[in-house]
């Protein structure tokens, strides 16, 4: 017997339909999910560059306040030096002070 079975599916067109939709649904996700995606690395991108120029400008700062720092030292070196050339002066001063009060005495005793 040669018989032909013909199955019928009711609601194939709907089914189809459905199904259709539901993964037009999932790939309209799936594009929103990859769009913020690529923002998000778009994002990490700026967010990178900014932070590099953030980093060279801090470390053209940190340059500059080394040089400053330097300059500074030099500068309480010397003032040191004057300090202590000074220091030697007011005592050179007193001791020719002294001098003269001992002449003064001896001259005014005479």
């Amino acid at each position: 017997m040669n018989s032909t079975v013909n199955i019928r599916l009711p609601n194939a067109p709907t089914n189809i339909k459905f199904q259709l939709a539901n993964s037009a649904q999932v790939n309209a996700t799936d594009i929103s999910n990859l769009a913020k995606q690529v923002l998000k690395g778009s994002k990490s991108a700026e967010t990178l560059g900014q932070a590099h120029r953030i980093f060279a400008a801090t470390e053209s700062s940190i340059s500059n306040s080394l040089l400053t720092l330097q300059k500074h030292s030099a500068l309480v070196s010397h003032l040191g030096y004057q300090q202590e050339a000074i220091e030697e002066s007011v005592k050179k001063t007193e001791d020719v002070c002294e001098q003269l009060n001992t002449i003064r005495l001896q001259s005014s005793s005479k």
